[in-house]
């Protein structure tokens, strides 16, 4: 039997923690003659050479199965971890996903807010432009009807004036007669020409029937205007008021300058917004154009 087998079998290695310990005691005691058992050993025996050979290797082994079973754990417990870190980040790009498609749907619904709350606004400044355009209309009717009351009376007072006076009065009538028939001219034009406030600005500033300004705002009424809910109401009420805003321009003694800064002001904003897709703005500056031509109207 081995040194290394008596090693393993003994109660003292056991007991030692190790093989080393009882080899040694091993050699000590049982090396050199076979006389007594205090003789002094003189040197390693061929044997205990041998199973200290054998020790090492043994030790060499176990350190390797160590290693081993060391670096076996270390790759499984990796394997273990990059399956954790895996799972981690598949749901990390899950969440990441339906975060994504949250804010995708939150943001499409407040679009479809915000488009809602522009077509309402819209749609209330169009009602309030048309109330204020009605309200304009009622007070040109009631300035119009004070007006014939004021040519009646005059006309009465005429009766005893002298001859000279019934002439005067007979020329304001003619007067008045050829300023209905040019109302009536305006009013008797196709409707594809019925820009009544731009074409009279255009025609007191020499501008041809066909000039750019006309040409773009027409098809602005024909193409967007009228294809609104409200736009047919809103061209009706416009081709009321229209022509009186065009007499009121023709017998300004200052119109070649007053229809310069309407164009400026008004017409050319509006010619820029309707080529840039700016409906909406092109209408509201139109707007603010036959309000001002109406208070001037009324106030002069």
């Amino acid at each position: 039997m081995s040194v290394v087998e008596i090693a393993k079998k003994h109660p003292i290695a056991t007991a030692g923690g190790g093989l080393v310990v009882f080899v040694v005691f091993y050699m000590m005691f049982s090396g050199g003659s076979s006389g007594s058992a205090g003789a002094v050993v003189s040197g390693p025996s061929d044997a205990s050479v041998a199973a200290s050979t054998q020790l090492q290797e043994a030790q060499m082994a176990a350190s390797a199965q160590a290693a081993h079973d060391n670096a076996q754990m270390q790759l499984e417990q990796s394997a273990i971890a990059a399956q954790v870190t895996g799972a981690q980040l598949q749901a990390s790009t899950q969440q990441n996903q339906d975060s994504l498609a949250a804010q995708i749907a939150e943001l499409n619904i407040r679009q479809s807010n915000q488009t809602a709350q522009q077509q309402n606004t819209l749609q209330a400044q169009v009602a309030t432009a048309t109330l204020d355009m009605q309200k304009q209309i009622a007070q040109m009717n009631e300035a119009a009807q004070v007006n014939a009351q004021n040519v009646a009376l005059k006309m009465q007072q005429s009766n005893n004036q002298t001859q000279l006076g019934i002439v005067q009065s007979m020329n304001q009538t003619q007067q008045g007669i050829a300023s209905t028939q040019a109302y009536q001219a305006i009013m008797t034009k196709p409707k594809s020409s019925s820009c009544f406030v731009t074409t009279a600005i255009c025609e007191v500033l020499g501008r041809s029937d066909d000039c750019d300004e006309l040409v773009t705002l027409r098809k602005f009424r024909d193409e967007w205007v009228l294809h609104r809910a409200w736009g047919h109401e809103l061209n009706n009420h416009y081709m009321i008021v229209g022509p009186k805003i065009v007499e009121y321009i023709k017998h300004k003694h200052d119109r070649a300058e007053y229809c310069e800064h309407l164009k400026f002001d008004f017409i050319d904003p509006c010619v820029t917004a309707v080529k840039k897709g700016f409906n909406d703005t092109a209408l509201k500056i139109y707007f603010e154009l036959v309000n001002k031509c109406t208070r001037d109207a009324l106030n002069a």
